[in-house]
Parts: structure tokens; sequence; C-alpha cells
């Protein structure tokens, strides 16, 4: 970790770290020191330059214990140990049990978010992050992509392997700077309505 000259802190930085810490539940205080120190199951208190350092972070990464990379030994379940990290350009939650991401939507600082095989049934919540380029979203419950219609600067968008019903959210102003659009057809999706989507919005659907 970065060396943190302590007397640079002051008294209001300290009092929100510690008030921060202090509001996590037990279950984020363990999952913290696990995937952000490596301390193994623990709840113990961080001290104020390792929250300093973590809240300064640009990028954290929370892979459950199915993930091929574990960092965390159980599925934390929820984003709200994460949701005042506003520094964040890169966060990576897989295999966590994930179901929203609503307490997220603050993070506007987002440049790429994957939160790839959770069990995620709406997007509600991205629509506010506005500097997001990539969204990684595939093996989840995903129903709509109508979240993402406003969203015009993405660039690279994995969705399959979802329960989406149609493509509605994705238009011709998507078309510009979306690159890389993977999406499968399901129950739900046809293939003919991807063809359809590449033919009137001129982007390529790339499969799987």
């Amino acid at each position: 970790m970065e060396e943190i000259d302590l007397l640079k802190i002051t008294e209001q930085e300290k009092n929100k770290y510690q008030d921060w810490w202090n509001g996590l539940s037990d279950n984020w205080k363990k999952a913290i020191n696990q995937a952000a120190f490596q301390k193994g199951e623990i709840t113990d208190d961080l001290s104020i330059d390792e929250i300093h350092d973590l809240w300064h972070s640009v990028a954290f990464r929370i892979a459950g214990p199915k993930a091929m990379f574990p960092n965390l030994s159980f599925e934390i379940g929820d984003l709200e140990g994460v949701k005042a990290l506003k520094g964040l350009k890169i966060l990576i939650v897989m295999n966590s049990g994930i179901k929203s991401i609503k307490s997220i939507s603050r993070l506007i600082n987002l440049e790429s978010l994957f939160v790839m095989d959770n069990e995620l049934k709406t997007l509600d919540g991205v629509e506010n992050m506005v500097n997001l380029k990539q969204f990684y979203f595939q093996n989840n419950k995903v129903i709509s992509l109508e979240p993402l219609k406003n969203m015009t600067d993405l660039e690279d968008i994995l969705a399959y392997n979802n329960q989406i019903k149609d493509l509605k959210g994705i238009t011709e102003k998507h078309s510009d700077k979306l690159l890389n659009f993977r999406i499968l057809p399901n129950s739900n999706l046809h293939q003919r309505e991807i063809i359809k989507l590449e033919s009137k919005v001129g982007i390529r659907c790339l499969r799987g």
C-alpha cells in the first residue's frame, strides 16, 4: 500500500473515515479485510491510513468463492460497502450474489463496471454513471436494457446469458462509440431481433 503521511490527514477526514467504517456491517468489514488487504476472515478495524488508501483507490475487485481467482471466501450479497468510494474508476464484483446496483448509482466516476456472474434482474442505477465506458453484466438475470438508453458513451457491453426480452435501450445514438456489444439469443430474445437491431442501428452484435 502507498505510504500515507498521517499528519496530512485532517481530523475531519479521520472522523469521516471512522464513521464510514463503523457504519459497515460485519460482513463488509470482513470482505474489505479479505479483498483489499488479504487479512483473512477477520472483522478487525482498519487503521486510518488503510481506510485513507482504500477511500482514494481508483480500482476495487471482489471475487466470490466460485470465481476463477477468488479473493473472498463468501458471497457478500450487496454493494453497500463500496457506495461511498466515489473515487473508483474500475469496480469488479463477480460471483458475489449481487441482486441490485442501485446502491452504487452515485459512483459517477466509474469508467468500467464488471458485475458478471451475479443475480441481477435489473440495471436500474447504472443510468447515473455518466462516465461509464465498459459495462459487463453477463451471466445474470437481467430482463431489460432500457436503463442504457441515454448512455451513449458506452464502448463495450457484455450482456449475454441473461433473460433479456428485447433490445430497447440500444439505439442509433449508441452506434458511434459502441464497438463491442456481446449478446446471445435466449428463450425471450430471438436471433431475428438481434439481426434486426444490427440492421436498424448499425451496431454489430457479437454472439457471446
